[in-house]
């Protein structure tokens, strides 16, 4: 079938199809940044704000995950992360559910994971969890 008659007959898979093949992150800047920490929720900010003090950590890119089910918490902790030093701080959005790793998700995941370390070269990445999508981004 055609991508014309995708978008036609099928808009719904048309546009799935396209997040599969580019992802659904775009990211503008392109400088590079030393330390890339990568945190979902609010303890985790508190964590890293204590390494960052202890370890002396500079020139330093925060990402906050979310995803379209709850948009109030990266949002707190994006206020809250702009009272700290953090040269850049990234809202990365998920698929839903990223945890239950189905095909889709984990496609898009890896591609959107390839574009922000390309993007940003970091020579550190700190990641305060080890769940299945946070493994995604390590490899």
């Amino acid at each position: 079938m055609s991508k014309l008659t995708k978008l036609i007959k099928h808009p719904f898979m048309f546009f799935k199809d396209l997040r599969l093949l580019h992802g659904i992150n775009k990211f503008k800047n392109q400088k590079t940044y030393k330390n890339m920490f990568v945190i979902s929720h609010l303890s985790q900010l508190n964590i890293i704000k204590n390494i960052i003090k202890y370890e002396n950590i500079e020139n330093i890119v925060l990402v906050i995950l979310y995803t379209n089910a709850n948009k109030k918490m990266p949002q707190i902790v994006f206020n809250e992360a702009k009272k700290d030093k953090f040269n850049e701080i990234i809202l990365f959005l998920l698929p839903n559910s990223p945890t239950s790793l189905k095909l889709s998700s984990y496609i898009i995941m890896k591609k959107d994971y390839k574009k922000l370390i390309k993007s940003y070269k970091p020579n550190y990445v700190y990641l305060l969890s080890f769940e299945g999508h946070y493994n995604v981004l390590a490899n």
